[in-house]
């Protein structure tokens, strides 16, 4: 009886512990070679101070070049731009201070738009979705970027169908590419929207087949966790046209998401295949 719960807080325990993660690279880049791009849920936190003080806190994250907010305050993130001295695309969705997002760049951001992504109606709580989607002219050449939030408790069909906007976008894109945000990849199986069940599959295999099918990469694999609890992979950075180095994951004191960084590089296309979505990474 003794030993119940000291497994229980034991499984807690390393469920929900925040530690920085790090998968291996496809194709090692040379240090601070390449860009940086970070994709991080701010959980709504709109104390600007305290969030520019961690992320300074954080050198691969003060330092990153390209930024992907979910949940941000416009107020926010003018003064991260304002702070890190990076270009601002933004977009807000119909309830403020839940789904907006933007793109923060030190190169210049162009041909900034907005997409709207089928919306679900989830009994509570629905939402309208969107993406953005800004070029960075980097000085290797331009490089187009999206960043999306997803619902939550959608199954993985309804979910691949609500960021398909940004895929079919993306396959007119001539530029290397970079699809990042928060998809909400839990491994669940949604009944009714509302009530959740274990599920067979992880839906992050399921976004890692379809992502990959697409022609697109990542470096973490679907087993790496990027919230708080139940270890979920929950953000993800997918790229296309470029060389894809090492992804590290960052927890952060202000949100329950911990801060993805990918570094790619511009300076040739990858070619090795992608993994297995079962490898896990420590």
């Amino acid at each position: 009886m003794v030993l119940a719960p000291i497994l229980a807080f034991s499984l807690l325990y390393v469920a929900t512990v925040r530690r920085p993660s790090v998968a291996a690279a496809i194709d090692p880049l040379p240090p601070d070679s390449g860009l940086s791009v970070v994709t991080l849920n701010m959980a709504k936190e709109t104390d600007s101070t305290r969030i520019i003080r961690e992320l300074r806190d954080t050198p691969p994250l003060g330092r990153a070049d390209i930024l992907l907010l979910q949940e941000v305050a416009p107020h926010v993130a003018a003064e991260m731009a304002g702070a890190f001295g990076m270009h601002l695309g933004q977009g807000r969705g119909t309830t403020p201070g839940e789904n907006e997002l933007a793109i923060l760049a030190r190169p210049p951001l162009t041909n900034v738009q907005i997409l709207r992504l089928p919306q679900y109606d989830l009994g509570f709580h629905t939402r309208h979705r969107f993406a953005i989607a800004a070029t960075a002219m980097t000085p290797e050449g331009p490089v187009r970027v999206y960043n999306a939030h997803l619902d939550t408790r959608l199954n993985a069909a309804d979910r691949l169908a609500q960021i398909a906007p940004v895929l079919d976008a993306a396959a007119t894109d001539k530029a290397p590419t970079l699809i990042g945000g928060d998809f909400n990849s839990n491994n669940f199986y949604w009944l009714g929207h509302v009530l959740p069940l274990l599920s067979l599959q992880p839906q992050t295999v399921r976004v890692w087949k379809a992502m990959t099918a697409r022609g697109f990469r990542s470096t973490l694999s679907p087993g790496t966790g990027t919230f708080d609890y139940l270890g979920m992979h929950l953000d993800w950075i997918w790229a296309r046209g470029v060389q894809v180095g090492t992804s590290t994951v960052y927890p952060l004191r202000f949100s329950d998401h911990h801060a993805l960084c990918t570094r790619v590089a511009l300076s040739r296309s990858e070619q090795a295949g992608p993994e297995s979505p079962n490898r896990k990474r420590n």
